[in-house]
């Protein structure tokens, strides 16, 4: 099953997350696009990026750009198993527009 992005029009409240995304990457991911479908998930997301980016520490910037964004599909998978079925969507199913 393909889950369809959302349109950057669609999910307005996260421009800046996308502005500096862009400007750090060169693009915004589909994987964004796809969990701005559900806007608490990607704030979530965001604030967890940012926090691993944004926190002093040991981690060469490399890798942090490797656990930010290598599998954030997979992070995606991890926040809704721990948050997504304690928050009542765990039936919610997306659609195709």
């Amino acid at each position: 099953m393909r889950i369809t992005p959302a349109s950057r029009e669609n999910a307005k409240q996260f421009d800046t997350a996308f502005a500096i995304t862009e400007a750090v990457m060169g693009f915004v991911p589909n994987s964004m696009l796809i969990m701005a479908r559900d806007p608490a998930l990607l704030a979530v997301f965001s604030e967890l990026s940012a926090l691993i980016v944004i926190r002093p520490g040991r981690l060469d910037p490399g890798l942090k750009a490797l656990i930010i964004h290598g599998k954030p599909l997979r992070w995606v998978s991890i926040l809704y198993r721990a948050f997504g079925q304690s928050c009542g969507s765990s039936k919610r199913r997306y659609t195709q527009n």
